[in-house]
């Protein structure tokens, strides 16, 4: 039986959670015995050393035959600009498509009008299943494989001297980043505010040596990472909720607040009254959270749906 060809059609030139999310994918299906895994980007990718797929640059594609593709893997924009319109409803190859974020299953925004077209959609958090399955035009399987990170990376990280009391993972709301940073500061805590992009290890490294770690997310987040990197390392996690973050579990895992800057700051004082006993619980639970998160697990499922499915 010949290997069935699978492309990963994908257009990414900066570091973001979303971009190593899919690398991960692709890198799921070199790993597969069965398939020739192909890898596509248009000619006017930036290579700096801060893209994603920067190791993988000598493998891109310079154009794709359609036909000799079996099956392509795309995400965000991925129907505009990588599928040919003709293929749309009839053609010869199949289409893996990540949901990774809400926007994708929401009538008001422009890509809800891509879920008739056909194609194995994999939800990467049980939220976003929740809205996918509510939504009669989908065309074709849906299916969660929990966003995964990779532990090895992190938990050589984890046992670092905490250094920082309470660091604000403020990148996606700067301004209530900033309000809280100055909230905090009446209270003589060593506190650091990141408000600038920045490549995913010295994001780590700051994460690795904080005590406590107040993330700020998007309301609308398909799989909020930075909140379970942060359980990785080993910090409290507070983080308010967003459509995404489901695996934050208020009061068991860490603490989910009110979107509003009194709450926050209100729970961060709370936890800065833990007793030791109260937080190893919290960081228990933590960790077997971060287990069910581990990426190996994303890719045996992912095998699991190739295997299946193609």
């Amino acid at each position: 039986m010949r290997k069935l060809n699978i492309i990963f059609a994908i257009k990414s030139v900066k570091p973001s959670g979303g971009a190593l999310k899919v690398r991960h994918y692709y890198e799921h299906a070199l790993s597969h015995k069965n398939f020739n895994t192909l890898l596509y980007m248009p000619d006017d990718i930036d290579w700096h050393q801060s893209n994603p797929w920067y190791k993988y640059r000598d493998n891109v594609l310079p154009e794709i035959d359609w036909n000799v593709v079996d099956i392509v893997f795309i995400s965000g924009w991925g129907w505009e600009r990588f599928i040919p319109s003709k293929y749309h409803y009839e053609s010869t190859f199949k289409v893996i498509y990540l949901v990774q974020h809400p926007s994708k299953l929401m009538p008001e925004f422009d890509r809800y009008k891509n879920l008739d077209k056909p194609a194995t959609r994999i939800c990467v958090s049980g939220a976003m299943t929740e809205m996918a399955n509510k939504i009669p035009n989908i065309n074709g399987p849906v299916l969660t494989i929990p966003a995964g990170t990779d532990l090895t990376e992190l938990q050589s990280l984890a046992e670092k001297p905490k250094t920082t009391d309470v660091l604000i993972a403020g990148l996606k709301n700067p301004a209530m980043g900033e309000a809280l940073y100055a909230k905090l500061g009446s209270l003589g805590l060593t506190v650091k505010l990141l408000t600038e992009r920045m490549d995913r290890r010295s994001f780590i490294d700051f994460i690795s040596v904080a005590k406590i770690v107040v993330c700020l997310p998007n309301p609308l987040e398909g799989f909020y990472l930075p909140a379970l990197e942060a359980m990785a390392l080993n910090a409290l996690v507070i983080c308010p909720y967003a459509i995404g973050n489901d695996y934050c579990i208020d009061g068991k895992n860490g603490f989910v607040p009110a979107y509003t800057l009194e709450d926050i700051y209100n729970v961060v004082r709370k936890s800065l009254e833990l007793t030791d006993e109260e937080m190893n619980v919290i960081k228990r639970h933590a960790g077997d959270t971060v287990k069910a998160h581990d990426i190996k697990l994303e890719k045996k499922s992912f095998h699991e749906l190739l295997n299946k499915y193609f």
